[in-house]
């Protein structure tokens, strides 16, 4: 996944704290997902790198990506 997708993927942490927080709205570069909001519960395929459903319902945390990453070098 490009930087750029995984930017627009990955959740908006003022916007899953209240819709009114973030100030940006629909110009904001991350994701506003009421779904993902309300859900407490992370995305597993988000978490392992993979995730493809533009409509996913479950919360895309902020550096899950690369931690992923980090944990699959080989030294």
């Amino acid at each position: 996944m490009g930087d750029e997708a995984q930017k627009r993927n990955t959740d908006c942490v003022y916007f899953l704290a209240s819709p009114l927080t973030c100030k940006k709205g629909t110009d904001c570069e991350y994701r506003h997902s009421e779904a993902a909001r309300v859900n407490p519960r992370d995305c597993w395929f988000w978490i392992s790198g993979n995730c493809l459903n533009a409509n996913c319902s479950f919360r895309h945390p902020v550096g899950s990506l690369i931690a992923c990453r980090i944990t699959t070098l080989h030294f």
